[in-house]
């Protein structure tokens, strides 16, 4: 219908602790062959240069990394929020 990109998330993403569905790296090999020409985004439980490679490596197109921002300066969270 359009979709300018698509986004894989697995169950690690965002720490909600979904009990059901499928981890990230298998999931985007799945989401890739099935969207086509569509660009694929790997969400979760993606955090580093080597999280971003995986899933280049899977057939995604990049990553969107949210939570692990966080731990950033930059970040507007409260400063325990950081920390931990």
């Amino acid at each position: 219908v359009g979709a300018d990109v698509i986004v894989a998330q697995g169950t690690e993403s965002g720490g909600h602790g979904a009990r059901h569905g499928r981890s990230t790296l298998p999931f985007v090999p799945l989401v890739v062959d099935l969207a086509g020409p569509v660009p694929v985004l790997a969400a979760g439980g993606i955090a580093d240069g080597r999280g971003v490679a995986a899933a280049l490596a899977l057939g995604a197109a990049g990553a969107l990394i949210g939570t692990r921002f966080q731990a950033t300066a930059e970040a507007l969270v409260d400063p325990a929020t950081s920390k931990a």
